[in-house]
């Protein structure tokens, strides 16, 4: 009996002991609410850390899931600002701040979360600590390493000119070599008006600048050192003027630059600050991994003579470049496909002399183009598809002299070149097919010396050109039937030395050519009937050596409407005289 009475009472106790421990959230009667939290006082600072917390004295009625500190220098932090972690429950906590910048003052919270939100401890103040930035007036020239170490003992954190590190030319343009080999003394450095490394072919890297953000009002130029990576300026944002890395003939990889937004700045009078990215005769380098947020230069981007790149694939957030873009002489880049997000270029686009290039897909975000589209000499090159979004070229497109592409079908929403488009030299190709949607061009169309082009079916579309149309040299041209939506011709028409095209029936929409008409030296063209509707030519009709034409019925039209300009119609296989057109014996 009494140990029955005793297992009574132990359950009761048992009971009665986890009543205490359930949470609010069992009991429908009371409400959760946030967590009653207070920040704890700032401790240990230094330049650049800090400790703080807090202390979480009631959870609210649900469970604390989230607790630390944010901070910023602007008041009343959240969130959305820097912030720590620092486990869950109630309690005191620490938390250590990282990263902080010298001389800064800086506002603080303490925070926990639960089920029902966020609460903030009261607001802190505290100022990291730092004696004030030395600042440098004027030019600095360091040609030794012991004038490196000499400056960099002295803590200068900003330079108000240039800072050249490196010899002089001498009188054959060479740089004598210098006898720097690190930069690790200038590592209080934060800012510079213009920085030049130049002539140090024994410095390997330039880690002592690693806490330079800001280049004021110059660039950053870099030309034969022996550096052999970039890695050590990762902090700079902004960059006035151009950035240019030259002929290091060591330097292997770019990594540097992770934090560089823009090159150059854009005057609100329509004038630009140049702002030109160079990389150019680095004969070593195989990767560029760098400028991860660089997203427009606002002069141009050349890339030319680094004899090992074999892939442009960087640059992923670039959105515009202000003028030129360049790409030549990379002998080993296989391909162009990192650029997708480029949208705007300001003058041209050059691709050109990049032996091994077959691919250049990745300029598929490019709408408009200021200027020209060159893309030539590209042995390796087969087909031209990097501009599924181009839709108007306000200068010219020339595309020539490339050994091997076979199509050029890669230009679907292009719908207006405001010069010319220029297609010659292009020994493999045989069709153009990628122009469906080009309705207007300012000035010419040119094709020629194209040896084994069979169709220009691509041109459907095309209504007017603005001056020339050309057709030379296409040995394999049969017909011209891709043209026969072209109703305007604004200068001239010149079909010329096509050794095997028969037939021009391709322009049957052409009603007037404004001054110049000329059929030559093309061997089996057999009739002119696709021109049956032209009805004004401004001023000369030349149609000679062409040795199978017999049938000239095509022009009569334009006769009898009473054309007055000159008439040169001979050796042919017929060559009859205006007035026999005229009378109806236009043919054999």
């Amino acid at each position: 009996m009494s140990n029955k009475i005793l297992l009574i009472l132990f359950s009761c106790l048992f009971v009665i002991g986890c009543s205490k421990d359930v949470t609010n959230t069992n009991d429908p009667s009371l409400e959760v609410v946030v967590p009653k939290i207070t920040t704890a006082i700032i401790s240990e600072i230094t330049e650049i850390t800090a400790n703080a917390g807090g202390n979480i004295t009631d959870d609210g009625g649900s469970r604390v899931t989230s607790r630390g500190v944010c901070w910023s220098t602007s008041s009343n932090p959240t969130l959305n600002d820097e912030k720590t972690s620092d486990g869950t429950g109630t309690g005191n906590f620490t938390s250590s701040l990282i990263g902080l910048t010298k001389n800064t003052t800086y506002y603080l919270k303490a925070f926990a979360t639960n089920s029902k939100g966020t609460a903030y401890g009261n607001e802190v103040l505290f100022t990291t600590e730092g004696t004030d930035e030395l600042t440098y007036e004027g030019n600095l020239h360091l040609k030794t390493q012991q004038e490196v170490d000499e400056f960099g003992s002295q803590g200068y954190s900003i330079i108000n000119g240039s800072l050249r590190i490196g010899g002089d030319l001498n009188s054959t343009g060479d740089y004598p070599p210098t006898d720097i080999t690190n930069l690790n003394s200038l590592n209080t450095l934060t800012s510079v008006v213009s920085l030049s490394i130049e002539g140090n072919i024994n410095l390997t890297d330039i880690h002592g600048l690693d806490n330079l953000t800001t280049i004021s009002g110059g660039g950053i130029s870099i030309f034969y050192n022996g550096l052999v990576n970039l890695s050590g300026l990762n902090k700079i944002t902004h960059v006035e003027g151009h950035m240019r890395i030259v002929s290091n003939d060591n330097l292997e990889s770019i990594d540097g630059f992770n934090e560089l937004a823009s090159i150059g700045t854009p005057d609100p009078g329509g004038a630009t600050i140049p702002g030109q990215l160079q990389i150019s005769n680095n004969k070593s380098l195989i990767g560029v991994n760098g400028f991860l947020k660089l997203t427009s230069i606002n002069a141009d981007f050349i890339l030319t003579g680094n004899t090992s790149l074999t892939t442009v694939d960087f640059m992923s957030n670039l959105e515009s470049v202000g003028r030129t873009f360049k790409i030549a002489a990379n002998p080993a880049i296989i391909g162009i496909s990192g650029m997708d997000r480029l949208s705007s270029v300001g003058q041209s686009i050059e691709i050109y002399s990049n032996n091994a290039l077959t691919d250049i897909s990745g300029l598929n975000g490019l709408i408009s183009l200021n200027s020209n589209l060159e893309i030539w000499d590209n042995s390796a090159l087969m087909n031209i598809d990097g501009f599924g979004a181009l839709a108007v070229i306000i200068s010219s497109l020339r595309i020539h002299d490339n050994a091997s592409i076979t199509d050029l079908d890669g230009f679907g929403t292009l719908t207006r070149i405001d010069r010319n488009l220029q297609i010659h030299g292009n020994a493999k190709l045989t069709e153009i097919s990628g122009f469906p949607n080009l309705t207007a061009l300012g000035t010419d169309l040119e094709i020629r010396d194209n040896p084994v082009l069979a169709n220009i079916d691509g041109f459907i579309g095309l209504v007017t050109i603005g001056n020339d149309l050309k057709i030379t040299n296409n040995d394999q041209l049969t017909n011209i039937d891709g043209l026969n939506s072209v109703t305007s011709i604004g200068h001239n028409l010149y079909v010329a030395f096509n050794a095997i095209l028969t037939d021009v029936s391709g322009l049957n929409a052409l009603t007037s050519i404004g001054f110049s008409w000329t059929f030559e030296f093309n061997g089996q063209l057999i009739h002119l009937n696709g021109l049956s509707n032209v009805a004004t030519v401004g001023a000369n009709l030349a149609i000679i050596h062409n040795q199978a034409l017999t049938d000239l019925c095509g022009i009569r039209l334009l006769l009898i409407n009473g054309y007055t300009g000159a008439y040169n119609v001979t050796d042919n296989a017929y060559f009859p005289t205006r007035q026999d057109i005229i009378d109806g014996n236009c043919s054999l």
